[in-house]
């Protein structure tokens, strides 16, 4: 097969571009999408920045034993083009302070009624919060405790404009969880919303009553009374509303040691009379929320027995509310031939129960954790 083969006499020469008019056409066209470029950037930036949101300053932080929060529109804002920030923070019987501050011109706090006691419901908003409202309009924050002697009222700081103090005392926390919104705003817009976090009491004994709370941090443990010849009485208070569990509790009892709620607990065939021999319905006594089991010094059993009972939470509760749990008292009947120490006078946390070797064994595991992690190191 031929190979073709060059025979022009330009052949193998490499051929300049011609000069001319047509450099600058494309000189020309380059300059001009560079510039369309710019123009295209410029006009980005200028459409983001007429359209920034200017950031509000605020923080929620832990102070004195409770929360201080601080929020302060941007400087210069004189309408509405910032973005609210939002908080959700915990009172507790650990932690039972607000403060609230509302730095700036024109800002204050909302509610407008704040120092009449008054606080918004957690399911509203703090524009449709106001004093002439109808769904969303303020409600006292003394219906959400538990009722007591104690007044709970926001404390106004007179030197400083819009600031806002409330302490809850130990005795008027609620017997269920219960949220409330407060803030700050300007005349346009909101600066802040702080949605308050009240917890619930804890459950707790003291000494042979038991008194049920139904928070979600109110029962992580179950409560326990040990009855004795001596002291022979118990009582169990379901606080706030709460129902006896089982209902028919001057009949029938709960699995020892079991959480209330289940239904396999509390079981109709579960009967005091098959429990303790001579057992008299008598011995209970209701009235209203409060259930007292006294037995009679000749009729406690010649062995330990042992039931459970409880509460659960009210049915009707109020806005802002959160579904309880229940809360659930080992009983222990002692038997009349056995010598048992009284349970504690007052008991409101599960370190109080808890056993010696436990902690024993806790220590030992936790030492060999650390251990381990010194030996890998080394190595």
């Amino acid at each position: 097969m031929a190979l073709l083969q060059c025979t022009s006499p330009g052949c193998g020469r490499i051929l300049s571009r011609p000069s001319g008019p047509k450099k600058s056409v494309q000189l020309f066209l380059v300059i001009g999408v560079l510039g369309f470029s710019q123009l295209k950037v410029f006009a980005q930036e200028h459409s983001s920045s007429s359209q920034r949101v200017q950031t509000v300053t605020a923080s929620c932080l832990p102070k004195d034993g409770g929360i201080s929060c601080d929020c302060a529109p941007p400087a210069g804002a004189g309408g509405d083009s910032f973005q609210a920030e939002s908080f959700r923070i915990p009172l507790s019987e650990d932690s039972p302070k607000l403060l609230l501050r509302c730095s700036g011109d024109d800002n204050t706090v909302a509610p407008e009624n704040m120092k009449d006691g008054m606080v918004c419901p957690a399911t509203t908003a703090l524009p449709g919060c106001t004093a002439r409202g109808v769904s969303g309009a303020p409600q006292k924050l003394e219906d959400l405790l538990a009722p007591g002697d104690a007044k709970v009222v926001w404390t106004e700081d007179q030197q400083e404009g819009s600031k806002y103090s409330l302490t809850i005392p130990q005795d008027r926390y609620p017997f269920v969880d219960q949220d409330f919104l407060v803030g700050c705003k300007t005349a346009k817009a909101v600066v802040c919303n702080v949605m308050v976090a009240v917890k619930a009491r804890t459950s707790r004994t003291s000494g042979r009553t038991a008194k049920c709370s139904y928070g979600i941090g109110s029962n992580s443990y179950n409560l326990s009374v040990m009855l004795t010849p001596s002291n022979n009485q118990f009582t169990l208070s379901c606080e706030g509303g709460g129902a006896f569990v089982p209902s028919t509790i001057s009949t029938n009892y709960c699995l020892y040691g079991e959480y209330v709620e289940q239904k396999t607990s509390c079981l109709p065939n579960l009967t005091y009379s098959d429990l303790i021999p001579g057992f008299s319905e008598s011995w209970w006594t209701t009235t209203g929320n409060h259930a007292t089991l006294k037995i009679p010094e000749d009729k406690f059993p010649d062995t330990d027995k042992t039931f459970t009972v409880g509460c659960k939470p009210p049915s009707n509760t109020s806005e802002g509310a959160h579904e309880g749990t229940y809360c659930s008292v080992d009983v222990t009947v002692s038997g009349a031939g056995t010598t048992s120490p009284g349970s504690p006078e007052e008991s409101a946390s599960p370190e109080g129960n808890s056993s010696p070797v436990k902690g024993v064994v806790s220590g030992v595991l936790m030492g060999g954790f650390f251990l381990s992690f010194y030996i890998a190191d080394f190595f």
